[in-house]
């Protein structure tokens, strides 16, 4: 997807909207391939940008990329597991330059990298078992302020990077009663 917000803005007769700007684009992929009736592999990717300004005001700018790869495998008609493993970035941007002397740039961003292995098992079609792990590195950008040039009198500042790390298992179990009533546990 990708949008001609931009043009309709020049179309405006208004100083008041001379310099404005808006556009995005999404470009998503998806691929599937089977290499047997017991697996499959799935690749996913994401990508967009935003960038929006109305006149000589502050430019924001917004960034998302991801991409995932997951393996499916059945080991029965009863039990399968899916191992996931992904990527994702997201950046925030504002630009400041109506007044050279305080113009700007501030940055923040956020990075992470998943995997996962999820397992299921049903033995009848009243009764379902699911449980798993899941592990998931975060790489923070907490942000920066920086001058936009030289005659910028922004003092620069820059927050220090932080990682972590969130690790689950999880167990959980749904019994069917009747067509009207299930039980869940986890």
């Amino acid at each position: 997807r990708i949008t001609y917000s931009d043009w309709l803005l020049k179309q405006i007769d208004d100083p008041d909207f001379e310099n404005s700007q808006a556009s995005f684009y999404d470009l998503m992929l998806h691929l599937t391939h089977e290499f047997s009736e017991k697996d499959r592999l799935y690749i996913s990717a994401y990508m967009s940008n935003d960038k929006f300004r109305l006149n000589e005001d502050s430019t924001y700018a917004y960034r998302n990329r991801n991409a995932s790869i997951k393996w499916k495998h059945n080991f029965s008609s009863k039990f399968y597991m899916v191992i996931t493993g992904g990527i994702d970035d997201y950046a925030y941007e504002v630009e400041g330059s109506n007044n050279p002397k305080d113009a700007f740039t501030l940055k923040f961003g956020v990075n992470q990298v998943n995997t996962k292995a999820d397992f299921n098992f049903a033995p009848n079609n009243k009764h379902a078992i699911d449980f798993g792990i899941q592990n998931i590195i975060y790489d923070i950008d907490p942000g920066s302020l920086q001058p936009a040039d030289a005659a910028s009198l922004i003092t620069p500042n820059t927050l220090e990077k932080e990682k972590g790390t969130e690790t689950a298992l999880y167990l959980g179990d749904q019994f069917k009663v009747t067509d009207k009533l299930s039980l869940q546990a986890g």
